[in-house]
Order: C-alpha cells, then structure tokens, then sequence
C-alpha cells in the first residue's frame, strides 16, 4: 500500500502557488525598491527580524527543549545570512566597483567584512571584535552551509556534525544558544549602525562556544542521522513562523524566510532519500547530490527512475510520482536555484521581482502546498527504507 497522499487536494492550489491580486487576508505583495542596495538592506532586515523570532520561540515562548537541537539550523542560518546581506548592501551603497566585489566574495563574511572596512570606520575595540567574528565564521562556515545542510557539496561529501565525517568538529557540541544569538545580534546591530551598538559587546568572539543549562543550549554532532535535524528544524521553523502570520503576531516581512525554510526542508529530504538508497554506490550518490545541487526536480527525476527500475511493472507508482512532480516542477519553475527568497537579485544582477508591479503571493496556499509535500515525501522516505531493509537482509 502507497503512502497517503496528503497533497491531492492541492494539485490544483499548486499551480496557483503565486497569485496576483487575489485580496486574500494572508496575501503578502513585493515589488523591488529598484535600488539593489536597499533591496539587500530590506532582506536583511527581514531574515535578522525572523532569526530573532526564532530565538524568542526557542528560549523563551516554549519550554519543549527537543526543539533547540533542531529550530537552531534555520535560527543560526537567518543571523548569519542577515549579516552577508548587510554588508553587501553596505558594499553596493559606498563603492563605485560594487557589483564584481559582492558578487566574487559570495558567502565569504571575513572577505565582505574586509570590503566594508574601507568606507565604514569601527572603533578599533569593535573593529578587533568584528574580525575575530568573522574569522570564526570564515574558519567554520565560509561557504553558507555548516547551518543550513547536513553535508558539504564536495566529492568527499563531508558530514557536518556527523560520526562518519565531520566538518570542523570531530566531538560532540554543547552550543551556547545565549551567547551566539549575543554575538550575531552585536555584529548585525554594529555594522547597521556603524559602530553605535545597543548591545553589550560579547567577551568571546568564538563561533561555536559550548555551555548554557539544558534549556540554553542545542547539542550537536550526536546524531546517526545526519539529514532529520535539518529536516525538522527548517520544516518547523517555516510552520512556527506561518502560523505567527496568520495569527498576526508578527509581520508578513517574515514571509519570504517562512517559504525558504520549507525550500530547504523539501531539498534536504529528497537528498536524504537518495543518499540512504543502499542500491546505489556510495560515489555515484555523492555525484548525483553534486551535479543538482539546488534542482529539486533533478534529485525527484533521480529517485523517480531508480524506482521505475526496481519495480517497472507498478502502474500505481507511476501515477502517484507524476503526481509528486507536477508539484516539484511547479515549485521548481518559481525558484530553480533556491535564491528567489534569499537574495533581492541574481548573480547578473537582475532582480527577482518588477520595479513597477506587485508580486502577490497567498500565504495559506503557499504554506499548505509545502508542508503537504514534505509530508508526503517523508512517507515515501520510511516506504524506501523497507524496500532497502527488506531486500538487504540475509535469506
């Protein structure tokens, strides 16, 4: 028997994820300010607003400390990449050969950070403090990832926080929740005001530094599964933060982080499916997961035809894939290189959205149609893994 199907009602809502003038209560509109620095400041502002939420949820709102392993991903992520579209936008607004520089430093903090100092003056205390920072950050997660997947898109696939591999940590981390939010608060709030902070300066600029009780701290690198924590940390972020809209507890500028949460959730678990495939060699995954990157089509075609192959004759399955896939590919369509909700702008620099004309998007249906789907997708993940147990055991 076939996994439910949660999301059949939602084959039709699907092609409408994006609506235009609907006048629907939860409907959020975007239009670019046609000023590419202001429209980086903006998202900057929003995912360090939603990072923040995250935070208060965490530590404060709810005493459930099993989420703290988890929501920490998405929460740690939102800070830091708050803080590279800070500096870019800082970058676009004083230099004239603006554009080659944010766009060759990528995700590099330190190299933005380096970037920033030629037109921003810092005391020396905080420009000391800032460096050290961003130094962490450049040692531990210069390329965006170490929050955001469980792995490394290399040929040796690294493991962030795993047993197998590992990327920077080879024990397990009691992680400070407190003093990182402290720190990546103090770095967004000096740099927006240039140096007139609001926040106590933190004694350690150390990334990753380990204490806080028990409903302080996220504990990681003890996990067998490396893909689960990403998976529902981002997955219960991005249905923490719809809901907080719809209740209208916080403001709809959370919407754009709310959809890439799910995007990340939805990435992950089709690589997870591909990565615990044990019918497929373990350098032929890493090959797969490399090559489609960020195409969520790509990976389902992948997890599609090594199905058809094991069981060909199953119509049943044929019909309940397409399904899947008409709403991967529409989702596919709107954001084919999972940046449409990160960044204002591609990397020609051309925007996402019209100077002259709103984008509307119904947050209901676009929540709905996520969270269906990942649903699903986890049901298909536990069909998979009988079908690997079931044919690996010994006769």
């Amino acid at each position: 028997m076939w996994p439910n199907k949660p999301f059949d009602e939602d084959i039709n809502i699907v092609k409408n994820i994006k609506i235009e003038n609907t006048g629907v209560n939860h409907d959020v509109s975007v239009k670019s300010s046609g000023l590419h620095y202001k429209d980086l400041e903006i998202y900057a502002e929003n995912y360090f607003y939603v990072a923040n939420i995250i935070a208060d949820y965490i530590l404060i709102e709810t005493s459930d400390i099993s989420i703290l392993d988890t929501m920490v991903f998405p929460m740690a992520f939102s800070f830091r990449h708050a803080l590279e579209l800070l500096m870019k936008s800082i970058i676009l607004t004083n230099s004239h050969d603006s554009n080659n520089c944010t766009i060759n430093a990528g995700h590099d903090l330190l190299a933005l950070f380096e970037l920033v100092k030629k037109t921003v003056c810092f005391s020396k205390d905080d420009e000391i403090w800032l460096t050290k920072f961003f130094e962490e950050l450049h040692r531990n997660d210069k390329e965006s990832d170490l929050f955001r997947y469980p792995f490394m898109m290399n040929k040796d696939m690294r493991i962030l926080f795993g047993e197998e591999y590992t990327f920077g940590f080879e024990n397990r981390v009691d992680l400070d929740l407190n003093r990182l939010i402290e720190k990546f608060r103090y770095a967004f709030i000096g740099l927006q005001s240039k140096g007139l902070n609001i926040y106590k300066k933190p004694n350690n600029p150390t990334l990753l530094e380990e204490g806080g009780t028990c409903y302080e701290k996220a504990v990681l690198g003890r996990f067998r599964d490396k893909f689960s924590e990403y998976i529902e940390g981002y997955y219960r972020c991005g249905v923490m933060i719809r809901h907080k809209i719809e209740n209208r507890e916080i403001d709809k500028k959370a919407f754009f982080p709310m959809v890439y949460f799910y995007r990340v959730a939805l990435e992950i678990i089709l690589k997870k499916i591909i990565y615990d495939n044990n019918f497929i060699e373990n350098d032929e995954k890493y090959k797969i997961l490399n090559e489609r990157k960020h195409n969520i089509s790509k990976l389902w075609e992948k997890i599609k035809d090594w199905y058809y192959l094991y069981d060909p004759a199953n119509k049943e399955a044929k019909i309940y894939f397409e399904d899947i896939s008409i709403v991967i590919d529409t989702i596919e369509r709107i954001d084919c290189t999972s940046s449409k909700y990160r960044y204002p702008f591609d990397m020609k620099m051309k925007t996402y959205f019209s100077q002259k004309r709103n984008t509307t998007y119904t947050i209901e249906n676009t929540a709905k149609v996520y969270e269906s789907l990942i649903y699903t997708l986890h049901s298909l993940d536990g069909f998979f893994n009988d079908i690997y147990m079931k044919d690996t055991e010994c006769p």
